[in-house]
């Protein structure tokens, strides 16, 4: 009777602490409660701290886990990443322990995001994983994809971003679309062109297939472009960034300059720089009316195409509207290369001090970038190595506690031991009569209680050790980050220095130069000195050969004479070939007065001629016929525009430009424009058909017409151009853009001017680049 009452009153003291517990366990979740409905960090942070604290004394697990996914929470949206690790880590420990699979994953997958995020992609790699062995999921399989990429192995990459695809039905294209989009990119980033190349194939044909928009299309042709200039067949790049141009809607401005941009580009690594300033002239007329960025890196580009051309005022004019817009827009680095651009072009202009000057602002900018980088890189490195530290403090911590649990444990079975006693003395005053046996069972048990607390002793020693092993392990790995970012540090360093030196090496060479200025300079005052002194030898003689000087006198003067015809010849020769270039009118005040002034003109008639696949058909013809046929072309142009009293003002490339009605106004210039139209589509005409006889590639043209106003002048100070500007100038470009090959396009407003004089074809109302709606008209042959 008394064994029972001794377990009845055992029970209900079980049962009591058991109520006991479950009321502390109420007030954890209470502390929880309050802590999310605190409106201040710090009154937050106490209730945690209350709840996490009161958890651990009870080993309520799940409350501690609760406590730490909150505190976890709330220190990622304060922006504390350090404190937040800590916590997250710690959750981390205790779901292994307990099993908790599903939760493990979403936190795996937070601690990954942290370092994902801080650009430590080799980190975040082992909590994407641990997560994807317990969970297969897209999302993951995206994340481990991308921090493959950023670590520059692409072949991984593509295995997780394959990996995906099981996840989608036949009908999400989109999805499929870019993955293979990011596998392309992957390839990109470790500058692996050829694998890039296969898969955007792949991935075009299957845009292709879905019947994907035009513009995405577009912009799949230009990676494609893009991929083939690095692989440097540059040919293939221009023909896919045409293919990208044509898809591109036509009020996409910023789309299209950018393919523009990127077919001038590799026009200019073919060596084509003409037909690499059309192009950049293209995308910038297509960004006159946008205040967009990309305009400064189109001035830049067309800076230095001039410059290699020779053509320093056009270098230097283009390199000021790129500096412009370079401040405009904040573009440091672009406003850098502009300077040096500047000063190359100035030091080519000979003038030295405004090129030095120009280095000097390229080089204190290039200085200022790199201060800023390296603050960006400093502050970095601070953020991921409060990082490391916050995981090595949390581990340290973890297998502290690792370390008092087994303590803690140890002090319970010696509880358990006393505890044990005491029953069994209490159990011998009351049950004498079961000594014995008692006896007997009190020594067997205290056998299994010797037998398990050994076993215990010796597994509590292995898990000392182990933890022991592990807090050096852990801090060999602490020491060995630390020289890894001394290193770093030091290698930051050695960059600095021998950025420092390569600028010191370009001053002495600016110093060099400027010495050996000085030197000219001197030797110019030596031979001004001995010209002086002969010069009052000369007068000396003079004086002596005065009388002899007036005996020949007669003859000197019919040399002089004589002189004076050739200086007269030179004179006419030197005249002619300014006509040439400029009108009368235009050469004579430019003879006068130094300058011409822009003169605007109400009626005039612009024509355009361009010849069909010009690129294309080049590209075969050997470079020297190539000339020669344009010369025999534009020769015969020339004679077409003499007889019909029409301007011509430039080529460009392929493409012929001339006027009517200026520098001398008249009222027949349409007519006349229409009759030149028409001889030099006659020239062509038979001239391919004589090329086709012969079994020879030859290029068709095709011709627009637009009338109306312009302004007409001379544009410069060296190497005059004579040019006009106007609306007119842009709609007769397009007539010629939008007609076809042999037919001469005419504009509505021509057509009401001649519309008497010939026979005209009605094409109706066509788009027309940046104009709309355009009425227009083929003029038959």
């Amino acid at each position: 009777m008394a064994y029972i009452k001794l377990n009845i009153t055992f029970f209900f003291l079980l049962l009591s602490a058991f109520y006991a517990w479950s009321q502390d366990t109420t007030t954890v979740l209470q502390y929880l409660e309050n802590a999310k409905k605190a409106t201040t960090y710090e009154a937050t942070n106490i209730e945690f701290e209350n709840a996490y604290t009161l958890a651990k004394q009870l080993k309520f697990n799940a409350g501690i886990q609760k406590a730490l996914a909150f505190m976890g929470e709330v220190e990622l949206k304060k922006g504390d990443k350090p404190k937040a690790l800590r916590y997250l880590l710690e959750e981390s420990a205790l779901l292994k322990q307990t099993n908790s699979t599903t939760r493990l994953v979403v936190v795996s997958t937070i601690i990954g995001d942290i370092y994902d995020r801080e650009k430590l992609f080799a980190d975040a790699l082992p909590y994407y994983q641990l997560a994807a062995i317990s969970s297969s999921s897209k999302d993951l399989y995206e994340k481990l994809g991308n921090a493959y990429t950023e670590l520059l192995q692409p072949d991984t990459a593509f295995i997780y971003y394959s990996k995906q695809l099981p996840f989608l039905t036949k009908e999400n294209v989109n999805a499929r679309l870019n993955i293979f989009q990011d596998i392309v990119n992957a390839y990109q980033k470790a500058k692996q062109y050829d694998k890039a190349q296969e898969y955007s194939q792949r991935l075009l044909s299957m845009m292709e297939h879905a019947g994907k928009p035009n513009a995405e299309q577009a912009i799949l042709y230009n990676n494609i472009g893009y991929n083939y200039n690095f692989l440097e067949e540059h040919q293939q790049a221009i023909e896919y960034f045409e293919k990208g141009y044509d898809l591109t809607p036509e009020t996409d401005y910023e789309t299209l300059a950018l393919l523009q941009m990127n077919i001038g580009i590799a026009y200019f690594n073919l060596g084509n720089t003409d037909a690499a300033i059309r192009a950049f002239t293209i995308a910038e007329d297509l960004l006159k009316e946008i205040e967009a960025a990309e305009k400064s890196q189109i001035h830049h580009l067309l800076s230095n195409v001039y410059l290699k051309n020779g053509d320093l005022y056009n270098a230097l004019n283009y390199n000021q509207l790129a500096t412009k817009n370079a401040i405009t827009h904040q573009q440091f680095k672009l406003l850098s290369n502009a300077y040096y651009t500047a000063a190359q072009v100035h030091a080519a202009l000979y003038e030295y001090r405004t090129a030095l000057d120009y280095y000097q602002k390229h080089f204190e900018l290039q200085d200022s970038l790199h201060q800023i980088e390296d603050q960006q890189q400093e502050a970095l490195f601070l953020e991921r190595k409060a990082l490391a530290a916050a995981e090595t403090e949390i581990r340290s911590l973890l297998i502290n506690q690792e370390i008092q649990d087994l303590m803690i444990q140890q002090l319970e079975i010696e509880g358990e031991k006393q505890l044990l006693a005491f029953n069994n003395l209490k159990l011998t005053t009351n049950q004498q009569e079961q000594q014995l046996a008692l006896l007997k069972k009190e020594q067997e048990v205290k056998e299994s209680r010797i037998s398990n607390q050994q076993l215990l002793a010796k597994q509590t020693q292995q898990q000392l050790l182990l933890a022991r092993q592990g807090l050096v392990a852990a801090e060999q790995e602490r020491q060995l980050m630390t020289l890894s970012q001394k290193e770093k540090l030091q290698q930051l360093d050695l960059d600095k220095k021998e950025s420092l030196l390569k600028q010191e090496a370009q001053k002495n060479t600016l110093l060099q130069k400027d010495n050996k200025i000085q030197q000219m300079d001197l030797d110019r005052q030596q031979d001004f000195q001995q010209f002086l002194y002969g010069l009052g030898g000369l007068l000396l003689l003079i004086m002596g050969l005065i009388g002899a000087g007036l005996i020949y006198s007669r003859r000197t003067n019919r040399i002089l004479a004589t002189q004076k015809k050739k200086i007269q010849k030179e004179q006419q020769k030197s005249d002619n070939l300014l006509l040439n270039i400029l009108p009368a009118l235009t050469a004579k005040e430019l003879k006068e007065k130094g300058t011409s002034t822009p003169r605007k003109y109400d009626s005039t008639t612009v024509l355009f001629a361009d010849f069909v696949n010009f690129t294309g058909l080049s590209a075969n013809m050997p470079p020297e016929k190539l000339v020669k046929e344009l010369n025999e072309c534009f020769k015969a142009f020339d004679v077409i525009m003499d007889k019909y009293g029409l301007e011509k003002i430039k080529t460009i490339g392929d493409a012929y430009m001339c006027a009517g009605g200026l520098p001398t106004p008249n009222t027949t210039h349409a007519h006349d424009a229409a009759l030149a139209a028409l001889d030099m589509m006659d020239y062509i005409q038979t001239r391919y058909t004589a090329k086709k006889a012969k079994g020879e590639a030859y290029w068709q043209m095709r011709i627009g017409l637009h009338s109306g106003s312009v302004v007409a002048g001379v544009v410069g100070t060296k190497k005059f151009v004579y040019d006009i500007w106007g609306d007119t100038v842009n709609t007769a470009s397009r007539m010629e853009s939008n007609s076809i090959p042999n037919k001469i396009n005419v504009s509505k407003t021509t057509y009401n001017l001649i519309k008497d004089d010939f026979k005209f074809t009605y094409r109706g109302e066509i788009d027309a680049k940046n104009k709309g709606a355009v009425e227009m008209y083929f003029l038959e042959v």
